[in-house]
């Protein structure tokens, strides 16, 4: 009996993966990060992947996106949950524990690449200011008359 447990503990293990994605996004802008890969990645790329249950959902205060993503000439799929927080989570729950590892790591390098594109356009259309402890923005011009 206590074989089965441990080998079911193993077996639970090894179908739920979890990572993270550093980012510099501000919370203002994390808010923003679902609807942009919800739109540019999953529903842009139905060729590239097999999209399905594509759903951005509120609990408590907290939003996330979640999707299934079917592995291609098989019957097997993974569940992703994608959390806006500093670190960006990340969790993969597998079908089956036989799905191969190649294929979640292109999974997520899909999500690492789609969170740097997003950093990017937010680059793009953010104004940067710099400022010196100690010294003044602008200087006091006379008026002259």
């Amino acid at each position: 009996m206590l074989v089965l447990v441990w080998f079911n503990l193993q077996k639970n293990y090894a179908s739920e993966l979890k990572y993270t994605i550093d980012t510099e996004l501000s919370p203002g802008n994390l808010k923003f990060l679902l609807e942009y890969l919800r739109r540019q990645y999953l529903l842009q790329h139905k060729k590239y992947r097999a999209f399905r249950n594509i759903r951005i959902i509120a609990e408590n205060g907290l939003s996330y996106l979640s999707y299934r993503v079917l592995v291609p000439k098989t019957n097997q799929h993974v569940n992703v949950t994608v959390n806006p927080s500093i670190p960006i989570g990340v969790m993969m729950e597998l079908s089956d524990p036989d799905i191969p590892k190649s294929f979640m790591d292109q999974l997520y390098e899909d999500l690492f690449l789609m969170v740097q594109l997003y950093e990017e356009e937010i680059r793009k259309t953010t104004l940067y200011l710099a400022f010196m402890p100690g010294k003044k923005l602008f200087q006091k011009v006379k008026a002259a008359g």
